[in-house]
């Protein structure tokens, strides 16, 4: 699932599309709240047995799964067409980027880029770099929802050479330019030490509060 290859989001478009074509006759108005990626049933509805979901039951014919899979490719296209231009543009992390959305600033359009933090993910939530996302958001559909926001490697036989990394940055403030300076090495995997020992901190600094 790399954020550079246009595979992923294929696949994944797809998906999208196929469940919506699979099981949102059968639950009517209570598939959008039911609409996630449901991977162990979709599995047993395309190879096990369970194939009579494929049918759509709003029309007199029988509609088989080699049907739905095929007609899903063809909405996915569209749909990706659409949200992306060309072909050739279609890239997952484009799509998949990390959806760390600021509360309350990152939803007011005017200034939602300067609080939000949105690199570019791969993965899935089915790999083993974890970013779920939620295929029932039409806006953002492909959007890394769920991963781990902070990343730890323990050295127990040296703890200052442990590893650590989080998802945004050092500080909360949006003007500071450690708001978001570890957004984009987060996203690569990459990792920093953090050193515990005061010998070890090159510029120690003293913040001191009076009322």
């Amino acid at each position: 699932m790399s954020a550079d290859s246009a595979a992923p989001l294929v696949f994944a478009a797809w998906y999208r599309e196929l469940t919506r074509l699979v099981y949102a006759d059968e639950l009517g108005d209570l598939f959008n709240d039911s609409w996630d990626m449901r991977a162990p049933f979709m599995i047993a509805v395309l190879k096990g047995g369970q194939g009579d979901w494929c049918d759509d039951v709003r029309t007199p014919v029988k509609e088989d799964c080699g049907l739905l899979t095929a007609r899903a490719f063809d909405f996915a296209a569209a749909d990706l067409e659409k949200r992306y231009g060309p072909r050739s543009k279609w890239r997952w992390g484009a799509a998949h980027v990390a959806a760390a959305d600021h509360r309350p600033f990152g939803f007011v359009p005017v200034v939602s880029h300067f609080f939000n933090v949105a690199p570019e993910t791969s993965g899935d939530a089915y790999s083993i770099n974890v970013g779920h996302f939620f295929i029932r958001d039409d806006a953002r559909p492909f959007a890394s929802r769920h991963a781990p926001s902070m990343r730890a490697i323990y050295d127990l036989a040296d703890l200052d050479r442990s590893l650590f990394m989080h998802s945004t940055g050092q500080s909360g403030n949006f003007l500071s330019p450690w708001y978001g300076n570890f957004a984009e090495r987060w996203a690569k995997v990459e990792y920093i030490e953090i050193p515990a020992k005061r010998e070890a901190i090159k510029a120690a600094h003293t913040l001191t509060l009076r009322p």
